[in-house]
């Protein structure tokens, strides 16, 4: 530990017991963990895209896709695990929208598995990248996060390409 933050995890010790001294509490403002058969009402911003998501059904206009280039060797397990790392740490991301009473709700799955297909495709990139993101991410199933991975050329070159629902930046 630096020697910086030693001294500052030191003065917040010395501030704490000054004031409890003079009959000061330290609250600490925690947030309960959620529990995770709880059903999540949608935000604001979800429910209107939730409403134009039924007057569109599985329409891609919400879709916001990205990519990025990975050159050299790539391990796609290890690809596959450290993304699934990322989604097992994040509930955002292994959230799907369903009706339950009539009402959409927010169903957060405790662990899912990534999709991760390896298409060997070097032509027509670009059609198969519009084909991908342009692909449906239907509201009720999981997941709202798609990722395709693209292999190029013969020195180890990848094109890794994510389409997420808008609903995940809601």
């Amino acid at each position: 530990m630096s020697k910086m933050n030693h001294n500052s995890q030191d003065k917040q010790k010395l501030l704490k017991l000054l004031l409890q001294k003079k009959g000061i509490g330290v609250k600490t403002n925690t947030i309960p963990p959620r529990n995770p058969s709880q059903l999540v009402p949608l935000s604001f911003s979800q429910e209107r895209l939730w409403f134009l998501y039924q007057l569109e059904a599985n329409g891609y206009t919400y879709n916001m896709p990205f990519r990025f280039q990975i050159d050299g060797n790539l391990d796609v397990n290890i690809f596959r695990k450290a993304l699934e790392t990322i989604m097992q740490r994040h509930e955002l991301l292994r959230t799907c929208f369903q009706e339950v009473d009539k009402t959409p709700r927010q169903i957060i799955k405790l662990k899912i598995q990534l999709n991760l297909p390896l298409l060997d495709l070097l032509q027509e990139l670009s059609h198969l990248y519009e084909a991908f993101y342009k692909n449906n991410l239907i509201l009720d199933q999981i997941s709202l996060f798609n990722t395709v991975i693209f292999p190029f050329g013969k020195d180890n070159s990848y094109f890794a390409y994510f389409t997420k629902s808008g609903f995940l930046t809601q």
